[in-house]
């Protein structure tokens, strides 16, 4: 944060800078989440929620473990906070007392040993390096828990690193300090961003494991301040009365607008929804706006009702538009749009998600129905 102000302090006095200092997304918070702030802030949403955050959030974010992953959450399990500095700062306060000590990665994420020392309790850090993917293992664990020892907090994925514990890694994790008496806190602030894999939460281990979020990384909302953690339902009191006596509360605004992140369709994306038509698919989804027989898009079964606006799937085309910026190519997208789109009435102009479609898809794109 240091090296931030002096970029930030750089950056006014005419200096042109590339942010790397922080983890932060490089693009801004979508714009329907970013309207539903605005209209929590014109509804009057300006005043205390309760301590644990808006039962609708709460709520949604078990939902979002239920469908996300398979887990079945309970809301009163769930508690918001500012931030997931704020989660874990409530952690340490409701797990460890005095003098008690917490075993965290070492490389790791720096506050997290300070979060510890505000509360008198201390992060003892375990070195890993390559062989562990710079991360704690079963073995580390036993190794170096001592008669202090009252917890491990891990970081899944990793920070800095971004490794990710196995799955079977971090269930030996678990029973090695379930076996102790202990507990096991995981960080999953960077866990929507795992490519290539398909990576179970820790919520799925047990009730006795704290799991760590945050709407920062994933829905780009670090500046709005909110996170959440998991907890067993006999803990949720004593979070309670901390987060009454240290936060009061998260903040109403970016609660209202974290509903539309949990709420809200993933914004469809038209090179996936047109490899979808192109397929031959005969079903529209309407959960990421693109005809699928069985949408692997957004992960759910398609929608069995389409747009009033679609009457049809569109005709594979024989011949596949190229990707190049030309006017002929610009031309065939333009065909490809009115031979797939509806009325402008009822469709909206949708950005590509990804800086891969950006490329692949330059200019604005084709118009898609949205549902």
């Amino acid at each position: 944060m240091a090296v931030l102000t002096r970029a930030r302090a750089m950056q006014a006095a005419g200096r042109d800078i590339v942010h790397m200092e922080v983890g932060e997304p490089d693009f801004a918070t979508p714009e329907p989440i970013v309207e539903a702030g605005i209209r929590a802030l014109r509804a009057g949403h300006t005043h205390y929620t309760p301590a644990l955050g808006l039962p609708e959030l709460r709520s949604a974010i078990a939902g979002y473990y239920a469908a996300r992953h398979g887990v079945a959450v309970a809301a009163e399990r769930v508690a918001v906070t500012p931030g997931a500095s704020g989660a874990l700062l409530l952690v340490m306060a409701a797990l460890f007392n005095p003098g008690e000590e917490v075993l965290l990665a070492d490389p790791g994420y720096p506050c997290n040993r300070h979060f510890a020392r505000l509360v008198e309790a201390a992060g003892v850090g375990v070195p890993v390096g390559p062989e562990t993917g710079f991360q704690l293992t079963a073995e580390l664990v036993e190794r170096h828990w001592g008669p202090r020892t009252r917890g491990v907090l891990v970081a899944n994925p990793g920070n800095p690193t971004g490794t990710v514990i196995p799955a079977a890694e971090l269930a030996a994790i678990h029973a090695a300090v379930r076996a102790r008496g202990g507990w096991l806190i995981v960080d999953e602030i960077y866990h929507e961003l795992i490519y290539g894999a398909d990576e179970p939460s820790a919520a799925g281990l047990g009730e006795d494991v704290v799991v760590v979020n945050s709407f920062s990384k994933y829905w780009l909302m670090t500046g709005w301040r909110l996170g959440w953690l998991l907890a067993p339902a006999f803990l949720m009191a004593a979070i309670e009365r901390l987060a009454q006596n240290v936060f009061l509360a998260a903040p109403t605004p970016a609660q209202h607008a974290a509903l539309a992140a949990l709420g809200r369709r993933r914004a469809p994306c038209w090179r996936r929804a047109r490899r979808n038509w192109r397929g031959g698919a005969t079903t529209w989804c309407r959960n990421c706006a693109g005809w699928a027989s069985a949408c692997r898009w957004c992960r759910r079964a398609p929608s069995t009702s389409m747009p009033t606006s679609v009457a049809s799937p569109p005709t594979p085309s024989p011949s596949p538009p190229t990707c190049s910026s030309g006017p002929a190519s610009r031309s065939r997208r333009a065909a490809i749009s009115a031979a797939t789109g509806p009325s402008a009435t009822s469709a909206s102009p949708i950005r590509p998600r990804s800086r891969a479609c950006r490329r692949r898809w330059p200019g604005s794109p084709p118009t898609w129905p949205v549902s």
